[in-house]
């Protein structure tokens, strides 16, 4: 399961909880891998949900949007630099 941490918020209102879990969001700091708090947060701040008449195609609309495409492509390459590589050092210590 790649979910590192779930983040749960509770307010009086769903506009209460949307913005506490915004913020709660632009607080989090996490080194050393890419995560997808940016994204969350434009999803939290499109029209459609802070109308709450967001819908199936509204993840696909916010990823689509101009200001997510730079951020995608760092999502790409750090997919690549993590994927592993075969290690002679790394397999002399599965074998222990």
């Amino acid at each position: 399961d790649p979910m590192i941490a779930k983040v749960i918020v509770w307010a009086e209102s769903r506009e209460k909880a949307r913005r506490r879990l915004l913020s709660a969001l632009r607080e989090i700091a996490i080194s050393g891998i890419v995560t997808n708090t940016h994204f969350l947060g434009r999803l939290l701040e499109s029209e459609d949900f802070v109308q709450g008449t967001y819908h199936t195609g509204t993840v696909s609309a916010v990823m689509e949007a101009e200001d997510d495409k730079p951020r995608r492509e760092l999502q790409d390459i750090a997919v690549i630099v993590a994927f592993p590589i075969p290690s002679p050092k790394f397999d002399s210590l599965l074998s222990l």
